[in-house]
């Protein structure tokens, strides 16, 4: 008996296990299925309408000079003298005479070449009266023939002209030579670098300083190419181009402002980016407030350009933009709608859409953590635009 049982247990364990599992299954199978409901999501909106607006185009740039020279030494001498203070920074103005070469050969030169013109101004003169002479002699003589050339003087009268043409010329290079011995600022600038020392041994295309022009600073900016339909550009009758606002950010945090334009469009577009590039122009950059920095070459800015009155764009917060291109709206039913904008232009706060919203899309303004299109939407309040 005891060894029947030993062999039996086993089967009634098993049998006992396959119906708790069949009776488990049929539990399970006579339930009603129960699927959970789609989350609630409570959001803010804001309604949105096409309006007109004036474009702003943002860009950036380094300033540069728009005028720079490399100053070198025209004649050969000695450095005699050189400006008070000339360091780098130094302003100068046009025509300040930054350092002098020694002039006393050069002096010595044009007296030299005055004298020679002298002389033959007398030469050509006596040539003249001897043409006359000649010219009266052979009247005298009755002659019936037609004087020659070579009689009448004329050659002679050509050489000492050319003669006296070549003096005068060698005067002009002389008093030239004299007027380079003062090396002076061709333009309202501000020194950058210079290599000038009293007693220096200088010679023809000698650097002795690097300008850089203080009348205008220029940015070289790149925007969009659509871009340039919203914007005043120069036209040819000399009107200047659309305005613009120069701003650098200092490493305290404190911000640089200056004025400017658009002072040209350059020819052609960047073979990359497919964008058109502009000149942007600061005029007298250093005329500012004595407690206000100005804006120097080298610095890196952001530039906003004013451009036209542009209708029918849609006004959206910057917050409300996701992915570049995408925003949620609220549908008439209250379900989550997905909408992809053509943006046109921005500012800090907005982006300006041209395409993908119509007057009264209700835009989500609360940020949404796993947001699936289609979900239902509780909107709690309609919101308004605080920047606008």
């Amino acid at each position: 008996m005891k060894r029947i049982l030993q062999i039996a247990l086993p089967f009634v364990f098993v049998a006992l296990g396959v119906a708790v599992f069949v009776a488990m299954r049929l539990s399970v199978g006579g339930a009603e299925k129960k699927e959970a409901a789609p989350p609630v999501a409570s959001v803010e909106v804001v309604v949105v309408a096409p309006e007109t607006h004036r474009a702003v185009v943002e860009a950036s740039g380094t300033v540069e000079a728009s005028a720079r020279v490399d100053l070198v030494a025209q004649v050969s001498g000695r450095i005699v003298e050189v400006a008070d203070g000339l360091t780098p920074g130094l302003e100068v103005r046009k025509g300040q005479v930054l350092a002098r070469i020694d002039p006393r050969d050069y002096r010595a030169n044009v007296t030299q070449a005055e004298a020679a013109v002298a002389a033959r101004e007398v030469e050509l003169e006596l040539e003249r009266a001897r043409g006359r002479q000649a010219r009266t002699e052979a009247q005298l003589l009755g002659a019936e023939s037609t004087p020659s050339a070579l009689t009448r003087r004329e050659p002679q009268l050509a050489l000492a002209e050319a003669n006296l043409a070549s003096a005068e010329a060698t005067l002009a290079t002389a008093r030239l030579n004299l007027e380079r011995t003062a090396l002076t600022a061709p333009f309202d600038a501000v020194v950058s670098a210079e290599n000038l020392e009293p007693g220096a041994l200088v010679g023809p295309g000698a650097p002795v300083a690097t300008l850089l022009g203080t009348d205008r600073y220029r940015v070289r900016v790149a925007v969009p190419v659509q871009a340039l339909a919203w914007l005043e550009l120069p036209d040819a009758k000399g009107h200047r181009g659309a305005s613009a606002a120069i701003q650098q950010e200092l490493g305290d945090g404190s911000v640089l402002r200056q004025d400017g334009y658009v002072l040209r469009r350059l020819g052609e577009l960047d073979a990359e980016s497919r964008t058109a590039s502009l000149l942007v122009a600061i005029d007298d950059p250093l005329d500012v407030p004595a407690d206000t920095l100005p804006i120097l070459p080298g610095a890196y800015v952001r530039v906003q350009l004013q451009g036209r009155a542009v209708e029918s764009v849609v006004r959206v917060p910057r917050s409300a933009v996701v992915d570049g291109r995408t925003v949620w709206v609220a549908s008439p039913e209250d379900t989550l709608a997905r909408r992809t904008i053509d943006i046109a232009w921005g500012d800090p706060d907005h982006v300006y859409a041209a395409k993908g919203l119509v007057e009264g899309d209700r835009v989500v303004v609360t940020p949404l953590p796993i947001p699936i299109e289609g979900m239902p939407l509780d909107v709690r309040d309609t919101v308004a635009d605080a920047t606008r």
